[in-house]
C-alpha cells in the first residue's frame, strides 16, 4: 500500500527510522519485479562464486592463492569488544531497509529502479573487491577466546561461514559506504522533505560509521583494510562518494565514544588511527592516479582480468593495493 506522507512514530511522534522498516518488504518486491529480481539473482550467484567458494576452496586447499596477514600494530589498539558484534551484523539491514522504506514511500513503481541500481551496486562491489581477492587472500589474527553467551551463536556463525580470507578491500567498509552515500542522492531525487532527507541521512550515516567501527572490535579487520576499501569506492562510485566525504568518513572514526560498551579506543589511539587510515587512503589514490597516467608498473604483480572480473574499462584499480600487498610486512606481537 502506497504511503506519499512521512511516516510518524506514534510513540514519539517523530519521523519513523529506516531502519525499523526491515527486510520483508524489499525481499518480497525484489523477487516480483523483473529488474530487482535480475540484479538480486547476479548478486547472489557473485556473492556464492567470488567471496564463499573461493575462500572455502582455499581453506580445503582445492584452489592455490596465497593468502596475507595484514594485522598492524594498531589493530592491538583497539580492544576485543564481542557485544558489538550485533552491530557488526546489521550492516546487512542497513542497505536493505532502505530499499523497503522507499517502497513503502513512493511506491514500488517508483522506488523499484533505484532499488535494482542499489543491488546492482552492492553487486559490483563484490565484483570489484574480487579482483584483490584472486590476487591474494588476506587475513588477520581473530581471537578465539570465549565470548558472552548472549553473543556466542553470533560468533560461532561467523567463524563458522567465514574463513576470513578477503580482508582488503573490506566488504563491509565498502557497503556502509555506498549506502548512505547513494541513499543521500535518491531521497533527494524521490522529492523527499527536507526534514525526512536531513533525518535519514544523519541516521544512516551514523550507522554506517558505527559498522566501520566494528570491524576492528570484533577482529574482522585490520586498519589497513579500511582505506583500501574507501579508495575502492572513490574509484568505483565517485558519482555518490566525493574526496570530501572520504575525508569527513575517515575523520569521524572512532571520534566519538559509545559509552553504552566498556570497551573503547583512547582519544590518544583514536587519532593515530585515523592518521594511518589518511596516510594509506592518499597513498593508494596517488597511485591510482599514476595507474590512470601510465605511470605505475605492474611488473611482478600483474594478472589477467577476464571481462567479469573489470568494471572500470582499462583502469587497473586494484594495482596500487597489489603492489601494497606484496611489500607488506604484518605486524606480530610476539616478536
Amino acid at each position: 500500500m502506497k504511503n506519499r506522507k512521512p511516516f510518524i512514530d506514534k510513540k514519539t511522534g517523530e519521523l519513523r527510522r529506516v531502519g525499523t522498516f526491515g527486510v520483508p518488504v524489499a525481499l518480497f518486491n525484489a523477487l516480483f519485479h523483473g529488474k530487482t529480481a535480475y540484479e538480486l539473482f547476479r548478486y547472489l550467484g557473485n556473492a556464492i562464486s567470488r567471496f564463499f567458494i573461493p575462500q572455502f576452496a582455499v581453506k580445503f586447499k582445492m584452489r592455490k592463492i596465497p593468502v596475507v596477514h595484514v594485522d598492524h600494530e594498531l589493530d592491538y589498539k583497539v580492544p576485543f569488544c564481542p557485544l558489538r558484534i550485533r552491530i557488526y551484523l546489521n550492516f546487512l539491514n542497513l542497505w536493505i531497509s532502505p530499499l523497503s522504506f522507499i517502497i513503502r514511500r513512493v511506491g514500488a513503481k517508483k522506488a523499484i529502479p533505484y532499488c535494482a541500481q542499489m543491488i546492482k551496486m552492492v553487486d559490483e562491489c563484490y565484483l570489484w573487491a574480487y579482483e584483490m581477492y584472486r590476487f591474494r587472500m588476506t587475513t588477520t589474527n581473530r581471537p578465539m577466546s570465549k565470548v558472552p553467551g548472549k553473543v556466542a551463536g553470533n560468533f560461532h556463525m561467523i567463524r563458522t561461514w567465514d574463513p576470513h580470507y578477503m580482508c582488503v578491500p573490506s566488504l563491509h567498509i565498502a557497503i556502509v559506504v555506498l549506502t548512505y552515500s547513494y541513499f543521500r542522492t535518491v531521497f533527494k531525487e524521490l522529492g523527499l522533505t527536507e526534514e525526512e532527507q536531513k533525518v535519514y541521512n544523519e541516521e544512516l550515516y551514523k550507522n554506517a560509521v558505527e559498522i566501520a567501527e566494528t570491524v576492528l572490535y570484533v577482529k574482522q579487520h585490520s586498519v589497513n583494510c579500511i582505506p583500501a576499501a574507501v579508495y575502492m569506492m572513490r574509484c568505483s562510485t565517485s558519482q555518490y562518494f566525493s574526496e570530501e566525504d572520504a575525508k569527513i568518513f575517515i575523520d569521524d572514526l572512532f571520534a566519538h565514544p559509545d559509552l553504552e560498551f566498556e570497551e573503547n579506543v583512547s582519544d590518544e589511539d583514536s587519532e593515530k588511527i585515523r592518521e594511518h587510515i589518511r596516510i594509506l587512503y592518499a597513498q593508494f589514490c596517488q597511485e591510482g592516479e599514476k595507474v590512470k597516467n601510465g605511470e605505475l608498473s605492474a611488473d611482478g604483480c600483474e594478472y589477467a582480468l577476464g571481462k567479469k572480473d573489470t568494471l572500470m574499462g582499462e583502469f587497473d584499480w586494484s594495482l596500487p593495493l597489489r603492489k601494497w600487498i606484496l611489500t607488506y610486512k604484518a605486524y606480530n606481537p610476539e616478536n
